[in-house]
């Protein structure tokens, strides 16, 4: 598995504006190939940001950047940790803070702990109690009534996908999503569309193979699941994929149909250093959000 990067060694996002998705873009020339995020019906009142870990000797370092006026802005240091520290998250609140959720492992326990920041810094990392064996790929998103939300890959018995609401005090007592059942679901993945209705989608095994799997809350409980004709990440109904860049610049295949857009890039700044162990997060003009963890872009 690898992430491809171009000549210059940097991880490209694309951000595009005629058109409604998400894309990656893989482009071969010369032996070269380039991936793009290409993140498209947004605009520049739309705002981004990442979460990621370094190890520093035997600490995890986590850090946060936001992207501000076609800059990212300095990285900021969330915690130092003798845990080792997985599959970072975050997401922005109406009122300012920053929220950061992250897996820390211990020997054989892997827990979730968040942060969030202050006026004078980021609060004690605090374990979130999941009641379960195991807890990985955690992702957040903040939706339009300023409700947090928090899902995650988690184990007892069995790899489900589980989920928590920031109720003002703590967060409420995990709940499953996915059907109970033997087989895994991996790698949760949050989204809000830009008519405000929250889903949830991930990797679920079934048949033989693994699929995309979506379910919507309809306001008091997650539907049953719709499986995806996509094999990656979807928003709004449109694919993350990787396609050709046979048509020079200013032409992108997306899905199959052909459309001209004009684009500007985002590079992901030259101090991220792990992007496998980044998370993007987005923010639209009509508040659809997207919070991505960057292994989605990988390739075999």
């Amino acid at each position: 598995m690898k992430l491809f990067n171009n000549r210059f060694g940097r991880y490209i996002i694309s951000l595009c504006c005629l058109i409604l998705g998400l894309s990656v873009i893989s482009a071969g020339a010369g032996g070269r190939e380039d991936v793009s995020l290409r993140i498209v019906g947004v605009n520049s009142d739309s705002t981004a940001a990442l979460v990621w870990v370094e190890q520093s000797g035997a600490c995890y370092d986590l850090y946060v950047s936001e992207y501000h006026q076609g800059v990212w802005q300095p990285e900021q240091l969330v915690i130092e940790s003798k845990l080792m520290i997985l599959t970072p998250t975050m997401a922005r609140d109406d009122d300012g803070h920053v929220w950061v959720v992250w897996s820390g492992r211990s020997g054989t326990a892997t827990d979730l702990y968040y942060s969030v920041s202050q006026t004078n810094g980021w609060s004690a990392p605090v374990k979130i109690e999941t009641h379960l064996v195991s807890s990985l790929s955690p992702v957040l998103t903040v939706d339009r009534h300023n409700q947090i939300w928090l899902a995650w890959a988690g184990f007892d018995g069995d790899d489900d996908i589980f989920f928590s609401r920031w109720n003002g005090a703590d967060w409420d007592l995990p709940a499953r999503v996915n059907i109970d059942n033997v087989t895994p679901d991996l790698f949760p993945v949050f989204g809000i569309g830009p008519d405000g209705r929250l889903w949830l989608q991930w990797s679920g095994y079934e048949n033989g193979g693994y699929k995309q799997l979506r379910s919507t809350w309809n306001g008091t409980s997650w539907m049953a699941p719709k499986t995806m004709t996509a094999k990656a990440v979807v928003l709004d109904g449109y694919a993350l994929k990787q396609v050709k860049d046979e048509d020079g610049p200013g032409l992108r295949k997306t899905a199959g149909q052909g459309a001209k857009v004009n684009s500007s890039t985002i590079e992901l700044p030259d101090f991220l250093i792990n992007p496998d162990q980044a998370t993007f997060y987005m923010s639209g003009a009509r508040r659809e959000m997207q919070t991505l963890p960057l292994r989605d872009f990988y390739t075999e």
